[in-house]
Protein backbone atom coordinates (compact mmCIF):
# COMPACT_ATOMS: atom_id res chain seq x y z
CA UNK A 1 0.00 0.00 0.00
CA UNK A 2 1.03 3.76 -0.87
CA UNK A 3 0.32 4.61 2.95
CA UNK A 4 2.39 2.49 4.00
CA UNK A 5 5.33 3.06 1.83
CA UNK A 6 4.86 6.96 2.95
CA UNK A 7 4.99 6.27 6.56
CA UNK A 8 8.16 4.79 6.21
CA UNK A 9 9.45 7.34 4.22
CA UNK A 10 8.42 9.61 7.53
CA UNK A 11 9.85 7.03 9.70
CA UNK A 12 13.15 7.46 7.91
CA UNK A 13 12.83 11.47 7.83
CA UNK A 14 12.54 10.81 11.96
CA UNK A 15 15.39 8.64 12.23
CA UNK A 16 17.16 11.23 10.37
CA UNK A 17 16.50 14.40 13.09
CA UNK A 18 14.74 17.30 13.02
CA UNK A 19 17.30 19.83 11.74
CA UNK A 20 17.46 22.67 13.71
CA UNK A 21 15.53 25.79 12.23
CA UNK A 22 18.42 28.64 11.02
CA UNK A 23 18.02 31.33 13.42
CA UNK A 24 16.17 34.04 11.56
CA UNK A 25 17.39 37.69 11.72
CA UNK A 26 16.50 40.11 13.97
CA UNK A 27 16.06 44.03 13.03
CA UNK A 28 14.62 46.96 14.95
CA UNK A 29 11.86 47.88 12.91
CA UNK A 30 11.44 51.22 14.22
CA UNK A 31 12.91 53.81 11.40
CA UNK A 32 15.34 56.50 13.16
CA UNK A 33 16.18 60.19 11.58
CA UNK A 34 19.67 58.27 10.61
CA UNK A 35 18.25 55.57 9.23
CA UNK A 36 15.78 56.89 6.85
CA UNK A 37 16.53 60.80 7.00
CA UNK A 38 13.79 63.79 8.19
CA UNK A 39 15.71 66.32 6.16
CA UNK A 40 14.18 69.32 5.58
CA UNK A 41 16.67 70.65 3.11
CA UNK A 42 16.30 67.57 1.17
CA UNK A 43 12.63 67.70 1.00
CA UNK A 44 13.27 71.38 -0.28
CA UNK A 45 15.52 70.30 -3.31
CA UNK A 46 13.52 67.32 -3.87
CA UNK A 47 10.69 70.35 -4.86
CA UNK A 48 12.50 71.26 -7.74
CA UNK A 49 14.23 68.23 -9.28
CA UNK A 50 13.04 68.43 -12.48
CA UNK A 51 15.23 71.40 -12.92
CA UNK A 52 18.85 72.12 -13.78
CA UNK A 53 19.23 74.33 -10.56
CA UNK A 54 17.25 71.69 -8.24
CA UNK A 55 19.38 69.02 -9.58
CA UNK A 56 22.62 71.45 -8.54
CA UNK A 57 20.90 71.91 -4.89
CA UNK A 58 20.52 68.26 -4.05
CA UNK A 59 24.29 67.74 -4.84
CA UNK A 60 24.67 71.00 -2.55
CA UNK A 61 23.00 69.86 0.10
CA UNK A 62 24.16 65.92 -0.22
CA UNK A 63 27.82 67.47 -0.10
CA UNK A 64 26.88 69.25 2.99
CA UNK A 65 26.20 66.17 4.55
CA UNK A 66 22.84 65.12 3.83
CA UNK A 67 22.30 61.27 4.28
CA UNK A 68 19.46 60.94 2.68
CA UNK A 69 20.22 63.31 -0.63
CA UNK A 70 23.51 61.44 -0.88
CA UNK A 71 20.88 57.98 -1.03
CA UNK A 72 18.95 60.00 -3.63
CA UNK A 73 21.79 60.58 -6.15
CA UNK A 74 23.54 57.18 -5.91
CA UNK A 75 19.74 56.07 -7.01
CA UNK A 76 19.98 58.26 -9.93
CA UNK A 77 23.50 57.51 -11.25
CA UNK A 78 22.62 53.90 -10.50
CA UNK A 79 19.46 53.50 -12.35
CA UNK A 80 19.60 56.53 -15.12
CA UNK A 81 16.31 57.89 -13.48
CA UNK A 82 16.37 61.52 -14.20
CA UNK A 83 20.08 61.70 -14.30
CA UNK A 84 22.99 60.39 -16.40
CA UNK A 85 24.02 56.55 -15.56
CA UNK A 86 26.88 57.02 -13.45
CA UNK A 87 28.30 53.92 -11.97
CA UNK A 88 31.10 54.86 -10.44
CA UNK A 89 29.21 58.07 -8.83
CA UNK A 90 26.54 55.80 -7.73
CA UNK A 91 29.38 53.91 -5.58
CA UNK A 92 30.89 57.18 -4.34
CA UNK A 93 27.24 58.72 -3.25
CA UNK A 94 26.22 54.98 -1.99
CA UNK A 95 29.02 54.47 0.01
CA UNK A 96 28.70 57.75 1.66
CA UNK A 97 25.32 57.72 2.66
CA UNK A 98 25.55 53.87 3.60
CA UNK A 99 28.34 54.74 6.17
CA UNK A 100 26.45 57.37 7.69
CA UNK A 101 23.43 54.55 8.34
CA UNK A 102 20.74 55.35 6.15
CA UNK A 103 19.03 52.62 4.84
CA UNK A 104 18.54 54.02 1.69
CA UNK A 105 22.12 54.78 1.10
CA UNK A 106 23.21 50.83 2.46
CA UNK A 107 20.75 49.33 -0.16
CA UNK A 108 21.66 51.64 -3.74
CA UNK A 109 25.27 51.14 -2.61
CA UNK A 110 24.81 47.52 -2.12
CA UNK A 111 22.62 47.28 -5.70
CA UNK A 112 25.72 49.29 -7.19
CA UNK A 113 28.09 47.13 -6.04
CA UNK A 114 26.34 44.61 -7.13
CA UNK A 115 26.52 45.82 -10.53
CA UNK A 116 30.19 45.77 -10.55
CA UNK A 117 30.58 42.30 -9.20
CA UNK A 118 31.45 43.02 -5.57
CA UNK A 119 28.68 40.25 -4.40
CA UNK A 120 29.68 39.52 -0.57
CA UNK A 121 29.72 43.38 0.09
CA UNK A 122 26.76 43.67 -2.14
CA UNK A 123 25.13 41.21 0.27
CA UNK A 124 26.48 42.33 3.53
CA UNK A 125 24.88 46.16 2.60
CA UNK A 126 22.03 45.42 1.36
CA UNK A 127 21.47 43.00 4.40
CA UNK A 128 22.44 45.79 6.19
CA UNK A 129 19.83 47.89 4.72
CA UNK A 130 17.08 45.22 5.63
CA UNK A 131 18.01 44.81 9.17
CA UNK A 132 16.61 48.65 9.87
CA UNK A 133 13.72 47.87 7.49
CA UNK A 134 14.13 48.71 3.97
CA UNK A 135 11.52 46.90 2.64
CA UNK A 136 13.04 46.64 -0.79
CA UNK A 137 16.28 45.49 0.80
CA UNK A 138 13.63 42.54 1.95
CA UNK A 139 13.09 41.45 -2.00
CA UNK A 140 16.85 41.91 -3.03
CA UNK A 141 17.94 39.53 -0.08
CA UNK A 142 15.75 37.05 -0.26
CA UNK A 143 16.91 36.82 -4.05
CA UNK A 144 20.45 36.80 -2.73
CA UNK A 145 19.14 34.07 -0.59
CA UNK A 146 17.87 31.97 -3.04
CA UNK A 147 20.42 32.44 -5.92
CA UNK A 148 23.51 32.19 -3.63
CA UNK A 149 24.36 35.69 -4.63
CA UNK A 150 27.17 36.77 -2.32
CA UNK A 151 26.12 34.10 0.39
CA UNK A 152 25.26 30.43 0.42
CA UNK A 153 22.18 29.78 -1.09
CA UNK A 154 19.14 28.99 1.47
CA UNK A 155 16.20 28.59 0.70
CA UNK A 156 15.25 29.10 4.48
CA UNK A 157 15.80 32.68 4.95
CA UNK A 158 15.06 33.32 0.94
CA UNK A 159 11.08 32.70 2.05
CA UNK A 160 11.61 34.57 5.24
CA UNK A 161 12.86 37.90 3.67
CA UNK A 162 10.13 37.59 1.08
CA UNK A 163 7.23 36.85 3.68
CA UNK A 164 8.59 40.05 4.90
CA UNK A 165 8.44 41.77 1.63
CA UNK A 166 4.95 40.78 0.80
CA UNK A 167 3.87 41.80 4.41
CA UNK A 168 5.44 45.16 3.69
CA UNK A 169 3.04 45.00 0.02
CA UNK A 170 5.79 44.64 -2.03
CA UNK A 171 3.81 43.03 -5.39
CA UNK A 172 6.58 41.06 -6.70
CA UNK A 173 7.36 39.26 -3.39
CA UNK A 174 4.46 36.88 -3.98
CA UNK A 175 5.66 35.00 -6.44
CA UNK A 176 8.80 35.14 -5.45
CA UNK A 177 7.61 33.21 -2.07
CA UNK A 178 5.56 31.05 -3.78
CA UNK A 179 8.63 29.98 -5.91
CA UNK A 180 10.34 28.95 -2.86
CA UNK A 181 7.20 27.06 -1.60
CA UNK A 182 8.13 28.69 2.08
CA UNK A 183 11.27 25.99 2.06
CA UNK A 184 10.13 23.26 4.51
CA UNK A 185 13.39 22.36 6.47
CA UNK A 186 11.77 20.25 8.75
CA UNK A 187 11.39 16.86 6.63
CA UNK A 188 9.23 15.01 9.55
CA UNK A 189 7.18 17.39 10.20
CA UNK A 190 6.02 18.17 6.49
CA UNK A 191 5.63 14.46 5.91
CA UNK A 192 3.39 14.50 9.05
CA UNK A 193 1.43 17.35 7.34
CA UNK A 194 0.90 15.47 4.05
CA UNK A 195 0.12 12.55 5.76
CA UNK A 196 -2.46 13.99 8.00
CA UNK A 197 -4.17 16.40 5.95
CA UNK A 198 -7.96 15.81 5.58
CA UNK A 199 -9.18 14.91 2.51
CA UNK A 200 -12.77 14.47 1.83
CA UNK A 201 -13.42 10.85 1.77
CA UNK A 202 -15.55 11.48 -0.90
CA UNK A 203 -13.83 12.05 -3.70
CA UNK A 204 -12.82 10.21 -6.48
CA UNK A 205 -9.51 9.27 -7.49
CA UNK A 206 -9.96 11.56 -10.18
CA UNK A 207 -11.43 14.29 -8.26
CA UNK A 208 -8.05 14.37 -5.68
CA UNK A 209 -6.10 14.44 -9.10
CA UNK A 210 -7.39 17.73 -10.27
CA UNK A 211 -7.87 19.01 -6.81
CA UNK A 212 -3.83 18.23 -6.57
CA UNK A 213 -3.08 20.00 -9.72
CA UNK A 214 -5.23 23.12 -8.36
CA UNK A 215 -1.74 23.65 -6.78
CA UNK A 216 0.84 25.42 -8.14
CA UNK A 217 3.72 24.53 -6.00
CA UNK A 218 5.09 21.23 -6.69
CA UNK A 219 6.19 21.49 -3.05
CA UNK A 220 2.89 22.35 -1.38
CA UNK A 221 2.25 19.50 1.29
CA UNK A 222 -1.83 20.08 0.49
CA UNK A 223 -0.71 19.28 -3.25
CA UNK A 224 1.22 15.98 -2.03
CA UNK A 225 -1.57 15.25 0.29
CA UNK A 226 -4.34 15.03 -2.67
CA UNK A 227 -1.43 13.17 -4.77
CA UNK A 228 -0.92 10.47 -2.12
CA UNK A 229 -5.06 9.81 -1.69
CA UNK A 230 -5.58 9.40 -5.53
CA UNK A 231 -2.82 7.04 -5.76
CA UNK A 232 -4.23 5.04 -2.64
CA UNK A 233 -7.29 5.14 -4.78
CA UNK A 234 -5.21 3.71 -7.89
CA UNK A 235 -4.76 6.53 -9.87
CA UNK A 236 -1.68 5.94 -11.88
CA UNK A 237 -0.65 9.16 -13.18
CA UNK A 238 -1.10 10.34 -8.94
CA UNK A 239 1.92 7.49 -8.47
CA UNK A 240 3.87 9.00 -11.73
CA UNK A 241 3.70 12.50 -10.15
CA UNK A 242 4.84 11.61 -6.58
CA UNK A 243 7.86 9.51 -8.12
CA UNK A 244 9.32 12.55 -10.04
CA UNK A 245 8.70 14.69 -6.71
CA UNK A 246 10.71 12.91 -4.50
CA UNK A 247 13.41 11.97 -6.79
CA UNK A 248 14.38 15.61 -7.66
CA UNK A 249 17.31 16.31 -5.59
CA UNK A 250 15.56 20.25 -5.95
CA UNK A 251 13.23 18.81 -3.51
CA UNK A 252 15.68 18.46 -0.68
CA UNK A 253 14.82 21.73 1.29
CA UNK A 254 11.07 21.65 1.05
CA UNK A 255 11.33 17.57 2.74
CA UNK A 256 10.23 16.35 -0.33
CA UNK A 257 13.13 14.18 -1.23
CA UNK A 258 13.12 10.03 -0.97
CA UNK A 259 14.34 7.99 -3.42
CA UNK A 260 13.10 5.13 -1.81
CA UNK A 261 9.78 6.42 -1.59
CA UNK A 262 10.08 7.01 -5.48
CA UNK A 263 10.96 3.62 -6.29
CA UNK A 264 8.09 2.23 -3.99
CA UNK A 265 5.60 4.43 -5.59
CA UNK A 266 6.65 3.03 -9.25
CA UNK A 267 6.97 -0.29 -8.31
CA UNK A 268 3.30 -0.32 -6.91
CA UNK A 269 2.22 1.33 -9.70
CA UNK A 270 3.63 -1.06 -12.10
CA UNK A 271 2.64 -4.40 -9.90
CA UNK A 272 -1.37 -3.09 -9.48
CA UNK A 273 -1.34 -1.72 -13.49
CA UNK A 274 -0.03 -5.05 -14.79
CA UNK A 275 -2.44 -6.60 -12.21
CA UNK A 276 -5.55 -4.71 -13.63
CA UNK A 277 -4.41 -5.48 -17.42
CA UNK A 278 -4.08 -9.34 -16.66
CA UNK A 279 -7.71 -8.53 -15.38
CA UNK A 280 -8.33 -7.13 -18.72
CA UNK A 281 -9.40 -3.47 -17.20
CA UNK A 282 -9.64 -1.56 -19.99
CA UNK A 283 -7.92 1.75 -18.79
CA UNK A 284 -5.24 -0.27 -17.14
CA UNK A 285 -4.18 -2.02 -20.70
CA UNK A 286 -4.52 1.11 -22.40
CA UNK A 287 -1.65 2.93 -19.54
CA UNK A 288 0.51 0.01 -19.64
CA UNK A 289 0.32 -0.41 -23.34
CA UNK A 290 1.56 3.42 -23.87
CA UNK A 291 3.89 2.76 -20.79
CA UNK A 292 5.38 0.27 -23.05
CA UNK A 293 6.16 2.49 -25.79
CA UNK A 294 8.47 5.17 -23.13
CA UNK A 295 9.50 2.25 -20.46
CA UNK A 296 10.02 3.04 -16.69
CA UNK A 297 13.01 3.08 -14.81
CA UNK A 298 15.21 4.29 -11.86
CA UNK A 299 18.97 3.81 -11.60
CA UNK A 300 18.13 1.91 -7.87
CA UNK A 301 15.85 -0.63 -9.08
CA UNK A 302 16.54 -1.23 -12.72
CA UNK A 303 13.80 -1.59 -15.44
CA UNK A 304 10.13 -1.82 -14.26
CA UNK A 305 8.43 -1.34 -17.45
CA UNK A 306 10.93 -2.56 -20.88
CA UNK A 307 10.08 -0.49 -24.43
CA UNK A 308 7.98 -3.24 -26.29
CA UNK A 309 6.37 -2.32 -29.52
CA UNK A 310 4.87 -5.13 -30.15
CA UNK A 311 3.45 -5.85 -26.19
CA UNK A 312 2.00 -2.33 -26.50
CA UNK A 313 -0.25 -3.20 -29.54
CA UNK A 314 -1.06 -6.48 -27.79
CA UNK A 315 -1.99 -4.35 -24.86
CA UNK A 316 -3.90 -2.00 -27.21
CA UNK A 317 -5.79 -4.73 -28.96
CA UNK A 318 -6.93 -6.46 -25.95
CA UNK A 319 -8.21 -3.04 -24.40
CA UNK A 320 -9.92 -2.65 -27.84
CA UNK A 321 -11.32 -6.22 -27.78
CA UNK A 322 -12.98 -5.28 -24.29
CA UNK A 323 -14.21 -2.50 -25.93
CA UNK A 324 -12.04 0.47 -23.90
CA UNK A 325 -12.77 3.85 -25.91
CA UNK A 326 -8.88 5.11 -25.97
CA UNK A 327 -7.72 1.23 -26.49
CA UNK A 328 -10.13 1.07 -29.35
CA UNK A 329 -8.69 4.57 -31.01
CA UNK A 330 -4.99 3.20 -30.85
CA UNK A 331 -5.59 0.13 -32.01
CA UNK A 332 -7.45 1.84 -34.72
CA UNK A 333 -4.73 3.91 -35.64
CA UNK A 334 -2.20 1.04 -35.64
CA UNK A 335 -4.11 -1.40 -38.04
CA UNK A 336 -4.60 2.09 -39.81
CA UNK A 337 -1.14 2.63 -40.59
CA UNK A 338 -0.70 -1.18 -41.34
CA UNK A 339 -3.09 -0.72 -44.39
CA UNK A 340 -6.36 -2.52 -42.84
CA UNK A 341 -8.88 0.10 -43.15
CA UNK A 342 -11.78 -2.06 -42.40
CA UNK A 343 -10.73 -3.12 -38.94
CA UNK A 344 -9.64 0.92 -38.21
CA UNK A 345 -12.87 2.01 -39.03
CA UNK A 346 -14.63 -0.48 -36.93
CA UNK A 347 -12.44 0.62 -34.00
CA UNK A 348 -13.03 4.25 -34.74
CA UNK A 349 -16.86 3.42 -34.85
CA UNK A 350 -17.43 1.85 -31.78
CA UNK A 351 -15.36 4.38 -29.83
CA UNK A 352 -17.34 6.78 -31.42
CA UNK A 353 -20.70 5.18 -30.40
CA UNK A 354 -18.67 5.08 -26.88
CA UNK A 355 -18.53 8.97 -26.58
CA UNK A 356 -14.96 9.28 -28.02
CA UNK A 357 -14.59 12.38 -29.79
CA UNK A 358 -11.32 11.62 -30.85
CA UNK A 359 -12.74 8.05 -32.37
CA UNK A 360 -15.98 10.37 -33.76
CA UNK A 361 -13.01 12.25 -35.81
CA UNK A 362 -11.04 9.76 -37.37
CA UNK A 363 -14.40 7.97 -38.47
CA UNK A 364 -15.71 10.88 -40.09
CA UNK A 365 -13.20 11.01 -41.96
CA UNK A 366 -13.39 7.70 -43.17
CA UNK A 367 -17.08 7.95 -43.72
CA UNK A 368 -16.64 10.95 -45.95
CA UNK A 369 -14.44 9.41 -47.89
CA UNK A 370 -15.58 5.89 -48.48
CA UNK A 371 -11.99 4.22 -46.87
CA UNK A 372 -12.35 1.09 -44.78
CA UNK A 373 -16.03 1.68 -44.84
CA UNK A 374 -18.83 2.86 -48.17
CA UNK A 375 -19.57 6.86 -48.18
CA UNK A 376 -21.81 8.24 -45.68
CA UNK A 377 -22.03 11.85 -45.66
CA UNK A 378 -24.66 12.51 -42.91
CA UNK A 379 -23.09 10.28 -40.27
CA UNK A 380 -19.85 11.50 -41.40
CA UNK A 381 -21.19 14.83 -40.24
CA UNK A 382 -23.17 13.93 -37.41
CA UNK A 383 -19.56 12.65 -36.15
CA UNK A 384 -17.70 15.79 -37.24
CA UNK A 385 -19.89 17.49 -35.38
CA UNK A 386 -19.73 15.42 -32.35
CA UNK A 387 -15.47 16.15 -32.57
CA UNK A 388 -16.00 19.80 -33.13
CA UNK A 389 -17.62 20.42 -29.25
CA UNK A 390 -14.35 19.80 -27.86
CA UNK A 391 -12.48 22.63 -28.64
CA UNK A 392 -9.95 22.47 -25.97
CA UNK A 393 -8.59 19.96 -28.36
CA UNK A 394 -6.74 19.86 -31.44
CA UNK A 395 -9.08 17.34 -32.60
CA UNK A 396 -12.14 19.59 -31.82
CA UNK A 397 -10.47 22.44 -33.47
CA UNK A 398 -9.81 20.82 -36.84
CA UNK A 399 -13.65 19.07 -37.04
CA UNK A 400 -15.10 22.48 -36.72
CA UNK A 401 -12.80 24.13 -39.76
CA UNK A 402 -13.83 20.90 -41.95
CA UNK A 403 -17.36 21.69 -40.89
CA UNK A 404 -17.06 25.28 -41.90
CA UNK A 405 -14.99 24.53 -44.86
CA UNK A 406 -18.36 22.07 -46.06
CA UNK A 407 -21.05 24.76 -45.58
CA UNK A 408 -19.20 26.79 -47.85
CA UNK A 409 -19.22 24.12 -50.42
CA UNK A 410 -21.94 24.70 -53.00
CA UNK A 411 -22.28 20.99 -53.77
CA UNK A 412 -22.44 20.62 -49.42
CA UNK A 413 -25.08 23.03 -49.59
CA UNK A 414 -27.39 21.48 -52.88
CA UNK A 415 -27.19 18.18 -50.67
Amino acid sequence: MIIDSFKKALERAKQNGKPAKPEMPKFDPVITSVSWGQDMDYDYALKGIDSLFGKMHMKSVAKKGSAKAMAHLACGFRTGYKSKKDIQEALAWGKKSAELGNMWGQYEYGKALLETGKLADSFHWITESAKQGYRHAFLQLGTMYENGIGTEADLDLAAYWYALALKEGLPDAKKCLDRVGGSIVNQAEYLENTLNFAVNPTYTAEDLFRKAWGWENDHNYVKLAYLLRAAEKGWYDAFEELAKIFSRSSSKPYGAYDPLFAEDCLREMTALLKQKAEAGEGPSLYKLGKLHLQGISMDSCGVLIEVDPVKSRACFEKGAEAGDPDCLVRFGEIVRDEGDLERAFKCFDAAAQKGNFVGAYFAAWMLEEGRGTHSDMDRAIQYFEMAAKHQESEYGKLAKQHLQALENNAVYRER
